[in-house]
C-alpha cells in the first residue's frame, strides 16, 4: 500500500468515526485529499438534490475511474461495516 492510499484509508475511516475535523486536518498536512475535485462536486450535488448534474458528473467521472478511485471506495465500505458491526 503506498503513502496516499494509507493516508485516504485513515482519512477515510477518520470521517466515518464522526472525525470530520481531524480527517480534514490529515488531508491538509499530507495534501493527499480523500475526495478529487470531480468527486466533492458529485457529492455537493446529491446532497444539494441538483440530479440532472449529478446525472451528468456521473457520465463523466464513470469515463475516468481508476483502480485507486475504486479501491477508497471499497476501502470506505468496509470500514463502514467495521463500524456497522462495532
Amino acid at each position: 500500500m503506498c503513502r496516499e492510499q494509507l493516508i485516504r484509508l485513515i482519512a477515510a475511516t477518520l470521517e466515518i468515526m464522526g472525525y470530520s475535523q481531524s480527517s480534514i486536518q490529515l488531508q491538509n498536512e499530507s495534501g493527499v485529499l480523500l475526495m478529487d475535485p470531480q468527486s466533492q462536486a458529485l457529492s455537493s450535488a446529491v446532497h444539494a438534490g441538483q440530479w440532472d448534474h449529478v446525472v451528468e458528473l456521473i457520465r463523466r467521472l464513470s469515463h475516468g475511474v481508476d483502480e485507486t478511485t475504486r479501491k477508497v471506495s471499497v476501502t470506505k465500505d468496509f470500514a463502514k461495516c467495521l463500524e456497522d458491526n462495532s
